[in-house]
């Protein structure tokens, strides 16, 4: 008789997790949630930092390219930035449209050649360039980190 009872309760003994044991795993979780998702937003953030500078790399190079070809023409004794440069930038790319901004809301790219040798691309609030923001060559800002090896 007492050893039937005995294994009536072994065998009543567990059927699920008790409320110390459920505690202890979404406490555990939140633990690795608080730690994996700020990494997870900076991974992002640097995504989207390295995705401007591959766009302006491609801008500063179609640039380049235009003035090679004769396309874009600056006169040696003013210096002056080329009136066409936006338009002949964008027929060379696909879907004639500049890239968007990803790493900072309400931004576009625009590029500025000052000399032949003097290609910019900047990221800006708009076209008349309230709030500029070199991207390459040498990047301010977050682009900072990101740019050429070399200094200014």
């Amino acid at each position: 008789m007492f050893s039937n009872k005995l294994l009536k309760l072994k065998s009543k003994k567990r059927d699920g997790f008790t409320l110390v044991e459920l505690i202890i795993v979404v406490a555990i979780i939140g633990i690795l949630a608080g730690i994996a998702i700020p990494k997870f937003g900076k991974i992002t953030k640097n995504a989207n930092v390295k995705a401007d500078i591959a766009s302006a790399k491609t801008l500063h190079g179609i640039a380049a390219t235009l003035i090679a070809d004769g396309t874009i023409t600056i006169k040696p004794d003013t210096g002056k930035y080329p009136d066409n440069v936006t338009k002949a930038v964008e027929s060379r790319l696909d879907g004639e449209k500049y890239p968007k901004v990803k790493a900072l809301d309400g931004y576009e790219f625009a590029v500025g050649i000052y000399r032949m040798d003097d290609i910019k691309v900047f990221a800006t609030t708009n076209k008349t360039g309230d709030k500029v923001i070199e991207v390459y060559p040498y990047g301010e800002g977050i682009y900072k980190d990101f740019g050429k090896a070399d200094s200014k």
